[in-house]
């Protein structure tokens, strides 16, 4: 016996069906996916996870943050034009006050005593 049609247009209910499961299968996904994020959110507003820098971040953590910190420089560096004059002089001594200024309080300089923060 041939299957009716549903709708009246000719289509089975086969095709219903299948029309039905695939929009039942987006809403389990759409569900599944505000889940897990609505959990995330839950997961970083709650503060469970450490991020202090007195414990080690575990493997997997770890490796996501180097893998974010890499790929974000090696994107962003590939506009960068490296200047032709790297040896001269005057760069040199500009870039070292630059760094004295800028970045020895946390990243030191020949002479300097470490501290707290360091």
């Amino acid at each position: 016996m041939r299957p009716q049609s549903v709708s009246g247009d000719g289509t089975t209910g086969l095709a219903v069906s299948r029309t039905s499961r695939r929009r039942m299968l987006a809403a389990w996904l759409v569900a599944a996916f505000l889940l897990t994020a609505g959990g995330a959110a839950l997961l970083v507003y709650a503060g469970v996870y450490n991020v202090s820098a007195d414990i080690p971040h575990s493997h997997p953590v770890y490796w996501l943050l180097q893998t974010v910190r890499q790929r974000s420089i090696a994107v962003r560096a590939r506009d960068v034009v490296v200047p032709a004059d790297l040896n001269n002089p005057k760069r040199i001594a500009l870039g070292a006050a630059q760094y004295a200024e800028m970045c020895s309080g946390c990243h030191l300089a020949p002479g300097m005593e470490r501290t707290e923060i360091s």
